[in-house]
């Protein structure tokens, strides 16, 4: 099962996102003008900035949000972008990906793209009016598998044996796209209510939670979007801890 990654701007946000920068650039210098205006020049001891010359490009920072699990192809992303727009910077700033939407909705921060790993997280701006839903576009996919300890003390090798688990951890369904997507599945195998009704699952709050429980041997199976964190964010948690089963 593949589950879609989507973000607020496109490019051409962005260049629509630089035309507004500038704007508000421009109007900002039109209003230190005007406030200075009414004093005298030799009084103040200054002269008003000249006007920036007509088409030429202002630089511009656009701050973006984005899950902790996607560090590394980010970093990438970025440098190539910024090479080809240099007038433009990207201010990356990560997290898990429920705490920069929450940053967003319950403390009031502000950035320019959105980076989510799924719905459940873009949902969250969304329901509070934070995003430009005509920008979404979803760029990429993650695979969902399950993830086991390394020494698989549950014999864990295919779906069904997901029932021989005394604890199967997966992020809140309601609030990470990890745990919807990972639902989803396990319901269309008809695994959900069985672990559900044996009082085996585990959901936790963030998906880095859920995978550190798996490699602390809490758990004998997660569910995870392969590759999130074990390679794009490796400092994040061992590899060497955990395998995928399927």
């Amino acid at each position: 099962m593949h589950e879609h990654v989507t973000h607020t701007l496109t490019d051409g946000g962005v260049q629509q996102m630089r035309r507004y920068a500038l704007v508000v650039l421009t109007a900002v210098a039109a209003l230190t003008v005007t406030t200075l205006v009414g004093c005298p020049r030799k009084q103040l001891g200054i002269e008003p900035p000249p006007p920036p010359p007509l088409g030429e490009a202002q630089p511009v920072t656009l701050t973006m949000y984005g899950p902790c699990g996607m560090v590394l192809p980010f970093m990438d992303a970025i440098a190539a972008f910024e090479q080809q727009h240099p007038d433009i910077h990207i201010e990356a700033k990560y997290d898990n990906s429920v705490i920069v939407a929450k940053r967003l909705t319950d403390k009031g921060e502000t950035c320019d793209i959105f980076v989510s790993p799924g719905p459940q997280q873009m949902a969250l701006l969304t329901e509070k009016s934070l995003i430009d839903e005509s920008t979404v576009t979803a760029f990429c996919d993650f695979e969902l598998v399950t993830i086991i300890p390394r020494e698989n003390p549950a014999g864990i090798e295919k779906p069904e044996d997901l029932l021989k688990a005394t604890v199967v951890s997966i992020p809140d369904p309601e609030l990470d796209s990890v745990g919807h997507a990972g639902k989803q599945a396990l319901e269309s195998l008809k695994l959900w209510k069985q672990l559900e009704d044996q009082k085996k699952l585990l959901v936790t709050s963030q998906a880095i939670e859920s995978h550190k429980f798996v490699a602390q041997g809490k758990s004998q199976a997660g569910i995870a979007f392969k590759g999130c964190p074990l390679e794009t964010n490796p400092e994040k948690l061992s590899k060497s801890k955990v395998q995928v089963a399927f």
